[in-house]
């Protein structure tokens, strides 16, 4: 789902000054809503003529949708919506979804979300030479991540697995809808990429009822709908991955408008044996859960659905290829923070003035 220019621009984030108290949390990312005394009385008097927040559990996320405007209620009741049916019509494990009957071969068809998801997922795999790809759910789930049966499975199992996966397997007609899996033990999974695209979603929802500002929290993934309705810019809180339960533990800041912003970690999703912690983002090269020494992967974009792809193909990547990639890519627009287990912190250049951490003075990546 593409965003175009009337909906949100593509410039890069806005600066401004100082951090805020946490008013509203996202499972990896925190937007932080406060307002100095006098920025506060200035928006009291420009208040919208509405303001709603609802709570959504979809997707196994817990989901915070805020929205400023005439029409606030209906948007987020009608946002509300479209993530319970995206949930419905993308999961690999409900038997009535799309997803689960191409798996299954119940149907060879898709269409509407779950024809758009798919083709963004091929095109998005090969932009990212492959490290995004929804074609590893069978490792995923011998690895038992899906039904948090957790295992490690054998090199000889791994390496068989890896022979029924590679988006290069599926061939699909966007006329007809037809899916056609090169190997019949093939299955996919749009878990990495969906939240993605349901922000997309509900940012159209938004638009189309006319909303003005408005955040969409689906867990690790943020929009920051325009700006806040004082017309400054928001500021999104990256989780610190050594203090995953602690809610008020952020690496740094980003202040954005009109942007999406999506955390990939390790440190959420994993489990650990014999003192070494197995993370749920699997490298599709080797079947293995990615460890190359990052802690989270954090993505700015204009688009929801690219930079979900992004944050796991990145993640997988590792520091160094990923750089390399973010200087080389023509193809996809984006700025990313990195965080490696060390705590060490890295800002591409297109958002450094943006960043703020208290943590470490990040590092900046730059195009040179």
């Amino acid at each position: 789902m593409e965003k175009s220019s009337e909906k949100f621009s593509r410039r890069s984030p806005r600066r401004i000054s100082g951090l805020f108290p946490v008013l509203l949390a996202g499972f990896l990312l925190f937007a932080l809503c406060g307002c100095s005394p006098q920025s506060d009385s200035s928006s009291a008097e420009n208040t919208p003529e509405e303001s709603a927040t609802q709570e959504v559990y979809a997707m196994d996320t817990y989901m915070t949708l805020t929205a400023s405007g005439e029409s606030a209620n209906a948007a987020v009741s009608a946002a509300a919506q479209k993530l319970y049916e995206l949930d419905a019509e993308l999961s690999a494990t409900d038997e009535n979804s799309q997803i689960y009957a191409l798996n299954h071969r119940l149907s060879d068809r898709v269409s509407g979300d779950a024809a758009a998801v798919l083709s963004a997922s091929i095109r998005l795999s090969a932009l990212t030479e492959h490290c995004f790809d929804i074609s590893v759910y069978p490792l995923v789930c011998a690895w038992g991540f899906p039904t948090r049966e957790y295992r490690i499975p054998s090199e000889e199992e791994i390496d068989r697995l890896l022979s029924h996966t590679g988006m290069e397997g599926i061939s699909f007609d966007t006329s007809s809808g037809k899916v056609t899996f090169a190997d019949e033990q093939m299955m996919i999974d749009a878990g990495a990429i969906a939240k993605g695209y349901a922000s997309d979603a509900v940012a159209d929802v938004f638009h189309s009822y006319g909303i003005t500002s408005g955040l969409i929290s689906l867990g690790g993934n943020v929009c920051a709908f325009g700006s806040k309705t004082d017309g400054s810019d928001w500021n999104i809180a990256i989780q610190d991955p050594s203090s995953p339960s602690d809610p008020n533990a952020y690496a740094g800041i980003i202040r954005c408008s009109d942007a999406f912003l999506i955390t990939s970690g390790s440190y959420q999703r994993y489990f650990t044996e014999n003192g070494k912690r197995y993370c749920h983002i699997i490298d599709p090269s080797t079947g293995y859960p990615a460890d190359n020494g990052l802690s989270s992967v954090t993505v700015v974009s204009s688009s929801g659905t690219e930079g979900d792809a992004l944050s796991t193909a990145l993640y997988v990547m590792g520091l160094e290829r990923a750089s390399e990639f973010w200087r080389n890519c023509t193809d996809l627009s984006f700025e990313a923070v990195f965080i490696t287990q060390e705590g060490k912190i890295y800002v591409t250049e297109g958002i450094a003035d943006d960043f703020e951490s208290s943590l470490s003075a990040p590092e900046i990546i730059s195009r040179s």
